[in-house]
């Protein structure tokens, strides 16, 4: 079965199609669209990130995952796979044979060009409509900037970090991301 082919998927569908397939795509109320690969450098940040989360997160109540876990923004209409994310909610991480993650407390984009603008536009405006979710993190692939963004009560709070010394807090989860860890490993 091949997504181009087709104009409109059921859910059920879009759940075969990747079963079948092995591929991830994002599902956009019926519409499918194929996840395009990545650089290594990429990769490296979501790795870099998930780790250091795993490593900086004090409670085992909290998971976090990486690229292949699929987020519910509409039920059974908008999937899509954010580079990194964390979820503390006791129905996302009791079933550990679960592909969807419905209640993030955390989730990471790491900003790629075909990306960038869904991103920080379409993606972020459905990401703030979560009620568990407490960050939104930005991240620039090609320099040192991460935008924070942080719910404090009906409003968020933005907060930008562009020096490999600065150090993230994350005090809703009682972890803090130093950029350095963040970029470690690459060349910018």
């Amino acid at each position: 079965m091949q997504p181009q082919q087709k104009q409109h998927y059921t859910f059920a569908e879009y759940e075969a199609l990747e079963r079948e397939t092995g591929e991830r795509f994002l599902y956009y109320y019926g519409e499918v669209f194929a996840m395009a690969g990545t650089t290594l450098g990429h990769n490296r940040i979501v790795l870099n990130t998930a780790f250091l989360l795993e490593e900086k997160l004090p409670s085992k109540n909290c998971q976090v995952f990486a690229e292949n876990v699929k987020l519910e923004l509409a039920p059974d209409a908008y999937y899509v796979y954010p580079d990194v994310l964390v979820t503390c909610h006791k129905e996302d991480i009791t079933d550990f044979n679960k592909t969807i993650v419905k209640y993030p407390s955390l989730i990471v984009e790491v900003f790629s060009e075909s990306t960038q603008s869904y991103d920080m536009q379409e993606k972020k405006t459905a990401y703030f409509k979560i009620p568990t979710l407490q960050y939104y993190l930005l991240i620039y692939p090609k320099k040192p900037c991460v935008e924070v963004f942080e719910r404090n009560g009906d409003f968020w709070i933005f907060r930008i970090y562009e020096n490999l010394q600065d150090v993230i807090a994350l005090e809703k989860l009682n972890a803090t991301l130093p950029l350095e860890r963040i970029y470690r490993d690459l060349k910018i």
